[in-house]
């Protein structure tokens, strides 16, 4: 050995040592990393309890104390978060001193926490709001703290950013000095001018990402140590320090740390002045962390150079930063009016409203139509309409309203903007929030400014969907500057006005422009209104994020407080969900449900996605009906082609019908050879029961428990989900039920696998003979059960002993959804008699099968004609062809299989970490997850099922719920999900299962 580790091996002798004759811990002990002093760990051979060991300096004391009384006060409180608990002494409670390698030291013990630091964690499980909620309400308990040390002076305190000047000359490179002098100047004049305002409170005051630890899934911070910073100052400043570590490394800086001030600002409300000073302080902190790094440099204090690389970079980022937006969308995510001088602004337009000019001609602007152009409309605007069509009909129902002018109203949500300029700084969330007022009238309509002002700009806006010729007037509100826009003017225009122009209301400053010199639009006028121009010149966004709603109607006010327009402008207040809600139950039935507490208005769907009526998407991983995903282009294609030529029914020659028939039993085993095509899979199981009963010329029937089959009448009465439910009528009498497998067999009082056989035997015994049994393979209502294997075996071989036919349900299963083969029956070796199949043919049309034996289709061929109005249309099976092509051309069976499996495989890894989740199983893409409320007692708990699915309708995710106690999430997604939402899924319900 080296003399040095021998030098290490005796230190931590000596450590033990010291933790065994002060704290009473008996262990070996092991280094760990600290800016100062010693700090070892040390596990009690006796508890198996870990503590930290740590070795001070003397001049700490004080600081040290007080470590210890907050933590103490902190131990005995709920703070959300795990505290260490402080170990005294053996003799007293005052801290020692120790002499240890060379030095005098005071020694004091922690509590040891497990677990990673955040650090550590992918930048996807550090959640912003999470740790500002976090640290909003430690800060909230520490109020009721109480002790004079922690109003001391220290250098971190960032309420002490003046003397960071001193130290700007350790900065050796002088491009760096100088960009943090700028930030740091620029930041002070700020907090100089509000210190009066901000409140103090005790704070944490170092909520880096090595002070915070993560869950062992990584799913949320689960305890924050180092109490070192403990200090008295400014309250608002622990948000800051926390967002200065948030938003390193990240192309987003002002929103990712305006997600801490939200968070914060929801556990422990900040003031306006605080929320002012919030981003100041955040660049404070970065400048403070550059300025100690350079001052400790040449110590070799690698401590203080963890975070510096980062801060750098953050500072460059932010060194161009508007600093108003900043303010302002701090402001928004608070809950408050983004631009603070919108009030006096609005009162100043309210009170001179009859000073007003029109915009466009007073006949014009006086006999106005509300357009509704949002993207849940049907009355004007269509996806698929180009411009010129767009125009036309957009003029026609102005006119069919006896209107002159047409208005596009404030805050709608829209679909009209499908061009690259309103995808958002690499943001993948679309601009689709209208902020102005649109006035459609004739191209060439004279445009004047409302009230006087003096035109800051005449721009040419000449982009694809921009603005095109553009003006803005600036306006004076009683000493306070604000802005109107005019966006789509003719090309004249860009002549006629020029900055710096003044301007009297009623001037014209141009005219409606001509399509496609104005944008590439139908002929009108965009007009806003704008608190601030930020930095923008000559240009104004019109359309924002929808996810910045709150903020965009702070910066930019109604247009119609100029206008003076009698109708609803402002579409910000049209939800019409709750007037839907009232027309549905005054004519549909009070039993057809909604999914969800607060029902979704879907208006569109694309893919594995549906879209509501303000264009949020909504991650569906439950409807599998729109198999190959919603609004396939290629089916909707497929299906108006064949709309277009001809639809009628089967008693005409028809190759379609041939074509999709053919294709469908080649996916079957070689014995199921004849075809019916229905149009739903109660049709299909309807006829599924006379075809058995005129195989057999029986009338029972078998089913498996919690099976459900259909809505009709007969199909009610064989489905235990129906008719042993509420208002079920209860089992009839030529019903037989088969009782399922638990699925959890540890389950005290479960079902063994022979009762289904004993069920079969005692029918036999009372001459009660089945016609067939129905069953599906893997039950969906039953809980998306995967029943054991060659129980379904056994089931067929003596169902078929006693002369009944064996039917498999494929309406939930088939069609690929399995991965690994095109239906469920097969995951069995299973091969049935007849097949019944629905949801998924024609991806949402109607559509739907029954395929059986040639033999059983001569016995149900007695002369009684079997006919279907709809069944095998031309239009059906053009649907049913497109959706083969797309599962075999796309590789959809072997996606189902790669997805699935990822899901699969993730919900076993946060089932080890939530007990909760007592199973989880399914094949392919229908899995299931069974909640309980133990993992002992596996009492099924619905309220926690029901509390998740509507966590995670916040994240976007749609999921459903099944089994007889309604305890098992159901997956069943479309077949086009990825891995990238499987993951996604994942790591949201981590989240909800957090809560």
């Amino acid at each position: 050995m080296t003399a040095k580790t021998v030098g290490e091996k005796q230190l931590l002798n000596d450590a033990a040592r010291i933790a065994r004759d002060i704290f009473a811990i008996n262990g070996s002990a092991t280094r760990l990393f600290g800016c100062d002093g010693h700090n070892f760990r040390i596990k009690d051979d006796k508890s198996g309890k870990s503590w930290v060991l740590k070795l001070s300096h003397p001049e700490q004391r004080e600081v040290i104390a007080l470590q210890q009384s907050v933590l103490d006060f902190l131990s005995s409180r709920d703070t959300g978060v795990t505290i260490q608990p402080v170990r005294r002494p053996v003799q007293d409670d005052r801290l020692p001193t120790v002499d240890f390698d060379g030095g005098h030291w005071l020694v004091w013990a922690v509590g040891y926490l497990p677990g990673r630091v955040l650090a550590s964690a992918a930048p996807g499980q550090r959640v912003p709001f999470e740790l500002g909620s976090l640290m909003g309400r430690l800060d909230r308990t520490l109020a009721a703290f109480a002790d004079d040390r922690a109003r001391r002076y220290l250098r971190w305190d960032i309420a002490q950013g003046r003397d960071l000047r001193n130290g700007l000359k350790a900065i050796k490179n002088s491009g760096r000095r100088a960009l943090a002098s700028e930030v740091l100047e620029r930041s002070l004049a700020t907090t100089d001018r509000l210190r009066g305002k901000l409140r103090r409170s005790v704070i944490h005051g170092d909520a880096n990402d090595h002070n915070l630890l993560v869950r062992d899934d990584g799913k949320g911070i689960s305890a924050i140590i180092d109490f070192g910073d403990l200090v008295e100052t400014w309250r608002v400043a622990e948000a800051a320090i926390a967002a200065a570590y948030v938003l390193l490394d990240n192309d987003r800086p002002v929103e990712r740390a305006n997600e801490v001030l939200a968070g914060y600002h929801s556990e422990w409300p900040l003031n306006e002045s605080e929320i002012e000073t919030f981003l100041p302080l955040v660049e404070i902190r970065l400048c403070m962390t550059v300025i100690h790094a350079a001052l400790a440099a040449d110590d070799g204090d690698k401590y203080s150079q963890i975070h510096a690389a980062a801060a750098w970079r953050a500072l460059h980022a932010l060194r161009g930063r508007n600093l108003q937006r900043g303010h302002y969308q701090g402001r928004a995510v608070c809950g408050l009016v983004s631009a603070p001088q919108a009030g006096q602004i609005q009162r100043w337009l309210s009170a001179n409203t009859a000073a007003f000019n029109a915009v466009i001609p007073e006949k014009l602007q006086s006999a106005p139509c509300l357009l509704d152009l949002s993207l849940g409309s049907r009355k004007i605007y269509d996806a698929d309409n180009d411009i010129p069509s767009l125009s036309k009909k957009l003029f026609a129902y102005i006119e069919s309203q006896g209107a002159l002018c047409g208005v596009g109203r404030y805050c709608e949500n829209r679909g009209l903007y499908q061009s690259d300029l309103f995808l958002a700084d690499n943001n993948n969330e679309p601009r689709t929030f209208h902020v102005g007022v649109d006035l459609f009238a004739p191209e060439d309509t004279p445009v004047m400014t409302p009230l006087d002002g003096r035109v800051l700009s005449v721009t040419d806006n000449n982009r694809d969907l921009d603005y095109g010729p553009t003006v803005i007037i600036e306006h004076d509100a009683g000493g306070q500057s604000f802005y109107t826009l005019f966006g789509h003017l003719s090309v004249a225009t860009l002549k006629h006005a020029e900055a710096g122009q003044a301007v009297r209301a009623g001037d014209i400053i141009g005219w409606i422009g001509t399509y496609p010199r104005n944008g590439n639009w139908p002929p009108h006028v965009h007009f806003q209104i704008m608190m601030d121009m930020l930095d923008h010149q000559g240009d104004f966004p019109g359309v924002a994020r929808l996810s910045e709603a709150w903020y965009w109607r702070g910066l930019c006010l109604n247009p119609n407080l100029v206008l003076g327009l009698d109708l609803p402008v402002d579409a910000a207040h049209d939800d019409p969900r709750q007037q839907l809600k009232e027309r549905r139950s005054a004519v549909l039935s009070d039993s057809l449900s909604l999914s969800y507490a607060t029902p979704l208005l879907i208006n569109r769907g694309r893919g594995q996605y549906l879209y509501d009526h303000r264009n949020r998407a909504w991650l569906d991983l439950v409807n599998n009906v729109c198999h190959v995903g919603h609004c396939h282009p290629r089916v909707v294609d497929a299906v108006n082609r064949q709309m277009s030529l001809l639809n009628t029914n089967t008693r005409y020659l028809h190759s379609l019908i041939l074509e999709y028939t053919e294709r469908l039993t080649s996916l079957l085993p070689d014995s199921l050879q004849v075809c019916f095509l229905v149009s739903s899979g109660s049709e299909a199981n309807e006829l599924a029961v006379r075809l058995a009963r005129a195989a057999t010329g029986r009338r029972e029937l078998v089913v498996l428990d919690y099976a459900y089959h259909g809505n009709t009448a007969g199909l009610v009465d064989m489905s235990p989900h129906k008719f042993a439910g509420p208002g079920g009528e209860g089992q009839a009498a030529h019903i037989s039920v088969l009782p399922l497998p638990d699925s959890l067999p540890r389950r005290a009082d479960g079902i063994s696998r022979d009762a289904a056989l004993a069920v079969l035997d005692k029918m036999e015994s009372d001459k009660r003979l089945p016609a067939a049994l129905f069953a599906e393979t893997l039950p969906g209502c039953g809980g998306q059960r995967v029943l054991p294997d060659n129980f379904l075996a056994g089931i067929y071989r003596r169902v078929r002993e006693m002369g009944g036919v064996c039917v498999a349900d494929e309406v939930q299963t088939g069609l690929g959804r399995m991965g690994d083969c095109w239906w469920s029956f097969e995951t069995q070796a299973l091969v049935p008699d007849i097949v019944t199949m629905g949801k998924p043919l024609g991806n949402g049309h109607p559509l739907a099968a029954v395929v059986t034996t040639r033999e059983i289709a001569r016995q149900f061929a007695s002369g009684m004609e079997y006919f279907n109005t709809f069944g095998g249309n031309p239009v059906s099976c053009a649907a049913g062809l497109a959706v083969l092509d797309i599962i075999e051309e796309d590789g959809l069976r072997e996606n189902a299989l790669k997805v699935g499996e990822r899901m699969r495989s993730g919900l076993q890894e946060l089932s080890k970490q939530h007990p909760q989740m007592a199973d989880v199983r399914g094949h392919g893409l229908f899995l299931g997850v069974e909640i309980v409320e133990d993992f002992e007692s596996l009492r099924p708990d619905a309220e926690k099922t029901r509390s998740l699915v509507e966590a995670m309708l916040r994240y976007g995710v749609m999921l459903g719920i099944d089994g007889p106690d309604h305890n098992v999430l159901k997956i069943k997604p479309p077949m086009v999900v990825d891995l990238a939402d499987a993951d996604y899924f994942l790591e949201k319900l981590g989240f909800a299962l957090d809560q």
